[in-house]
């Protein structure tokens, strides 16, 4: 069987929008030299920018495809920073490229964040702050009416 490749046809770009997390963002979750280890797949303690911030446009396409059933995405800012640590745990698994075992802890928050936007796609959990009416926002008391 051949060796199928798919890429974007020429000229094809993304939307132009503000990513979900950014490269030093993961660095803190991860760790510089973690993040530097797994953008190159290689011993290299110089971090590959272009194939990290590509792996994070390419989780953020995932993290959308389950929250576009209930919310409108591309998010709003301030995305929240669940969804920042989802990504993060989601560019972490793709960029291992499948060499990580299943008891793996890279592997199991990847299942986990997987986990989570299935419930938030179900509905079972709800984004912070996403998706508020402003004319709904907020807290309404009734104390009701007086009698006398």
């Amino acid at each position: 069987m051949a060796n199928l490749q798919i890429s974007p046809p020429e000229g094809f770009e993304s939307p132009n929008r503000e990513p979900y997390a950014t490269p030093e963002e993961l660095i803190t979750l991860f760790g510089e030299r973690e993040i530097a280890l797994l953008s190159t797949h290689a011993d290299c303690e110089e971090l590959d920018r272009e194939r990290l911030e590509r792996a994070i446009k390419y989780a953020q396409s995932e993290v959308d495809s389950y929250l576009a059933g209930r919310y409108a995405v591309p998010l709003a800012a301030p995305v929240p920073s669940v969804v920042m640590m989802v990504i993060g745990d989601i560019v972490r698994y793709r960029l291992t490229s499948g060499d990580v075992t299943e008891k793996d802890p890279i592997t199991e928050r990847y299942r986990l964040a997987i986990k989570w936007l299935q419930n938030v796609a179900s509905g079972l959990v709800d984004l912070p702050c996403q998706g508020l009416d402003e004319g709904n926002a907020g807290v309404f008391a009734d104390a009701g009416k007086r009698d006398w």
